[in-house]
């Protein structure tokens, strides 16, 4: 079940990258991501029974590259920190104590990471690179401690890489509608002021 849904999230990301970034210079850069992102998605690493998954490198790898080139560069990694250890946290408390969870634990994650991004980071692109820096260092931190109880072989499962792309599709929407009213807004601000003159 978690495949169908993660790969609809996945196409509606990518649709949403390549349809609705139309004068931006890193549209095709950011569609290529999301599609490397979908065909790597069963492709994985074998080390000691350990199953690590391409995609959960691959986001960790990008995220540091988007952080290296912030101008807030503390409050970007100590943001990042602190929703790693949520992420794997809410992931732990799921898995050991799932009646307390009224809701899936990728709802609460989404909801709690964007509140934080939208308190402490001004940049979109940030955002995002924290996203997927603290998703990455969450889903490792939680299955480290699986696998030292003996409870999970894989790092980086279909379940991590849904609660990306809902992380990264809910900032780009709500980026986007921002963007959009703000367009909105300016048209009305200049159609009241050619009224007046």
């Amino acid at each position: 079940m978690e495949i169908w849904i993660f790969y609809w999230l996945a196409w509606l990301l990518w649709i949403i990258v390549y349809f609705f970034n139309l004068h931006t210079n890193t549209r095709f850069y950011y569609s290529c991501f999301v599609l490397l992102l979908i065909t790597l998605s069963n492709t994985h690493i074998s080390f000691q029974g350990i199953i690590l998954f391409v995609p959960l490198m691959i986001n960790l790898i990008l995220g540091l590259i988007v952080l290296s080139k912030s101008s807030q560069k503390f409050i970007s990694i100590s943001i990042a920190i602190c929703l790693s250890f949520a992420y794997g946290g809410l992931q732990i408390w799921e898995n050991f104590n799932p009646l307390w969870l009224f809701v899936s634990s990728s709802f609460l994650s989404v909801f709690i990471s964007i509140i934080l991004f939208y308190i402490f980071i001004k940049q979109p692109l940030n955002r995002i690179g924290i996203a997927l820096i603290s998703t990455s260092m969450g889903q490792m931190l939680y299955s480290f401690v699986g696998i030292s109880y003996g409870f999970l072989e894989s790092i980086g499962d279909l379940k991590y890489l849904t609660d990306v792309v809902l992380i990264v599709m809910t900032l780009m929407v709500w980026f986007k509608m921002k963007r959009f009213s703000e367009i909105i807004e300016q048209g009305i601000k200049n159609g009241a002021f050619r009224m007046k003159t």
